[in-house]
């Protein structure tokens, strides 16, 4: 975001699966977060960058929770219609 070098410690892999790779930036800098998403297939890498809100703290309270299934959305769906 401000052009500035990250540093090793800053750049921190957060999950991998089947050629693909999920990396968390975090400047020094100017305090800015970023995802990256990076696939390697055949024809060549791909990455997509997002910036984010998201603290390192946030990744590891997302990493103790369990997934959401299909009766969880339905769920919070009929709460929210009937409150």
């Amino acid at each position: 975001m401000c052009d500035a070098t990250y540093d090793k410690e800053d750049i921190k892999v957060i999950g991998k699966k089947d050629g693909a790779l999920s990396v968390y930036l975090n400047c020094r800098h100017c305090k800015s977060s970023v995802l990256v998403f990076v696939m390697i297939n055949p024809v060549g890498v791909t990455s997509v960058s997002v910036p984010t809100d998201i603290t390192e703290d946030d990744f590891e309270k997302v990493r103790k929770n369990e997934t959401i299934d299909c009766d969880d959305v339905l769920e919070m769906y009929k709460f929210l219609k009937d409150n």
